[in-house]
């Protein structure tokens, strides 16, 4: 049988290509061609399998003495077919010819080190092995101290699996983090000063590696050790990257020298990045069109001048989160002129800078588009660090603690009569405004609130998060009275997770202040954000998503041909947002969705173009309670599609790719 006569080739030098090895093949067999069913290269070694028309040509390559080839090929060792040394009267089968599927599932049980060995062995072992990666490796966490003392792996074992998984990451979480037994060895090795050699050592490992993962698209890391020969890899190798996160505050080692170089970078989150340089960061946002950008306490980010031609360049920018460090009129008005911004967060402890409420509601009042757009306000207390926040473990009941220990004991925020006359007046500007959301803070008085739907007939919503009193459910019984009253239509929620005697708890008070341009349906006025396309199409809400049966459903036909289109409705009652995609049987986005209602969805492209469906801006007090769209089958597909839909009832309440449909592509 002819495939039977294929032969394994292993110690292939690492620098050689594929081609070089057929052409050595041919001239010393005198072939006219040979046919390769594999090539995989490897850190140290490349490992290929080739086919043979005739069994003269198979015993040829058998008999053939390594000796005879040029020195690059001298150290080639060449096996013959198992099938052609056993019998199988005496092994009934071979486990390399087991279904992809089962061999799936043995290889799910296996280690790291015992996966990479087995994608040595062969093409039908490397496939299995790649199907686990594809899916387990998409989120990848490239952390030294795991590698060495967890899971016991070499360099040479790390590097191999960076080259044989990195193709399939898109999310790859890099930690920076060290022990004491990883900083007495790099001390051993290195001498000097040890410190310094280990944040040399890790970032140079990590850069090192880079290169295997040209499909990168979202960058997080642990702890401050992040340095800029790092960027500089990205830029040369990750050109699909769009999203650098620090998961950590304080870092000291990234100035942003190479940041401009990232051809795609769209967000940007940098929180505490102590030195970075704003010349740099001016070169990134001309090359760069920066979507989103977190630059809250940057230390060398506080000049207004620079600042002003930061925001000439930010023309792309929906989402800015930056330090209250002036009160400066003109700087406040460039930041709200920024054309395509939707969210808007100022960090500062509030005592300082003096007047800076006062002069960004002035400046917001004038800005006529801002003003008209603004549909929620949310006033937060809250630390923008925490000391080694990416690994912290927060149970609900841990992290409302936390929360209520940041705002009780903290320098009280509360406003004047003063400045509540003025901002009730220039309530009155802003049309659109639904809700205000006072979280973990009591800007205002018991009188206060009272007057605030009385100053905005749209507001519909006020909720006040944590920061529970004693008189609090008495007050809302008073609320409830002057609603049945038709005094006005707004409601007020009090919502705590712990009880007003847990309340009672105290440390530190700092003040965030976010204004949202718009309503925030998954977290964005304008559709479903583009985390979704690596997140699972699960929304950013901070609540867990419902286990109970979903209410919608999809509906429409259930066949269409390659190349055609099919008509597919979601409905089931009211919903705020939703997110839908069509999946292969790799759970890949597939396929390209068509607009029908064009005031209630758009696309995002995940995966290829157009392959998400997601929502336009719906308000919450006119949800939609169906949508229609089309999708359109890939030419050339055949096989089995199944529809995956995330759908908001409204922000506290959805349903995770709880919606599905299957359809066949004939």
């Amino acid at each position: 049988m002819m495939e039977d006569l294929v032969v394994t080739i292993t110690n292939i030098n690492k620098s050689l290509s594929e081609q070089e090895l057929r052409w050595e093949l041919m001239k010393s067999l005198n072939l006219n061609d040979c046919q390769f069913n594999y090539f995989i290269p490897l850190d140290v070694d490349n490992v290929a399998q080739v086919a043979f028309n005739d069994k003269i040509q198979y015993e040829r390559i058998l008999c053939l003495n390594p000796e005879q080839l040029k020195d690059e090929f001298k150290n080639i060792k060449i096996h013959p077919n198992r099938n052609q040394s056993q019998s199988l009267s005496i092994e009934p089968f071979h486990l390399q010819e087991l279904p992809l599927d089962i061999l799936y599932n043995i290889f799910q049980l296996c280690g790291i080190k015992e996966q990479l060995n087995l994608a040595r062995t062969c093409q039908q072992f490397y496939e299995a092995s790649k199907g686990i990666w594809c899916k387990k490796y998409r989120y990848f966490i490239y952390n030294y101290l795991d590698f060495k003392y967890s899971m016991k792996l070499d360099d040479k074992t790390v590097k191999d699996l960076c080259i044989l998984c990195g193709r399939h990451v898109k999310v790859l979480r890099f930690s920076s983090y060290f022990n004491m037994d990883l900083l007495k060895e790099i001390e051993c090795k290195m001498g000097g000063n040890p410190m310094e050699n280990l944040k040399y050592f890790i970032n140079h490992n990590f850069a090192e590696n880079l290169k295997h993962f040209e499909n990168l698209q979202i960058l997080q890391v642990q702890g401050k050790f992040l340095q800029d020969k790092v960027i500089k890899q990205l830029s040369k190798f990750c050109k699909q990257l769009k999203t650098i996160e620090l998961l950590d505050g304080d870092s000291r080692w990234l100035t942003g020298q190479h940041l401009w170089q990232l051809e795609n970078l769209q967000n940007l989150q940098i929180k505490s990045c102590r030195n970075l340089e704003m010349d740099n960061l001016l070169l990134c946002s001309k090359h760069c069109h920066l979507k989103q950008l977190n630059i809250v306490e940057c230390d060398l980010l506080k000049s207004v001048p620079k600042m002003l031609d930061l925001s000439a360049n930010l023309l792309h920018l929906n989402y800015l989160n930056l330090s209250a460090f002036t009160s400066d009129p003109k700087l406040l008005k460039a930041i709200l002129n920024l054309p395509q911004l939707e969210v808007l967060k100022f960090y500062w402890i509030n005592f300082m800078p003096l007047q800076f409420e006062e002069n960004y509601f002035a400046e917001l009042e004038a800005n006529h588009q801002k003003c008209t757009h603004l549909t929620e306000l949310t006033f937060e207390n809250d630390r923008f660090y925490i000391e080694d926040e990416s690994l912290q473990q927060w149970t609900p009941y841990s992290y409302a603690t936390m929360r209520e220990n940041v705002c009780i004991n903290g320098q009280e925020w509360q406003w004047s009569d003063e400045m509540f006359q003025k901002f009730c007046k220039q309530l009155q500007k802003f049309k659109n405004l639904h809700d205000i959301q006072l979280n973990y803070c009591r800007l205002f008085n018991y009188d206060q609130l009272k007057k605030l739907p009385l100053a905005s007939s749209s507001l519909c919503e006020i909720t006040i998060k944590g920061c529970l009193l004693r008189e609090d459910q008495q007050y809302l019984k008073e609320w409830l009275v002057s609603l049945d009253n038709k005094a006005h239509k707004c409601q007020l929620r009090f919502d705590s997770f712990l009880s007003y005697a847990e309340v009672l708890l105290a440390m530190f008070r700092f003040v965030l202040l976010t204004v949202c341009l718009a309503v925030p349906a998954f977290g964005y006025s304008t559709g479903g954000p583009q985390q979704i396309c690596t997140n699972g199409l699960t929304p950013e809400h901070h609540v867990d998503p419902q286990t109970s049966p979903v209410p919608y459903s999809f509906s429409g036909g259930n066949t269409v041909k390659s190349g055609d289109k099919i008509t597919i409705t979601l409905d089931g009652g009211d919903f705020l947002g939703f997110a839908v995609q069509a999946h292969d049987s790799k759970g890949e986005p597939i396929g390209t969705f068509k607009i029908i209602e064009s005031n209630k969805s758009q696309t995002l492209s995940c995966s290829n173009p157009d392959d998400t469906l997601t929502h336009k801006k719906i308000p919450k007090d006119n949800p939609i309670t169906k949508v229609e769209f089309q999708w359109i089958a890939p030419a050339g597909y055949k096989g089995k599609v199944k529809f995956v839909g995330t759908v908001a009832k409204d922000g506290a309440t959805f349903w995770v790719r709880k919606v599905l449909k299957e359809v066949d592509v004939e």
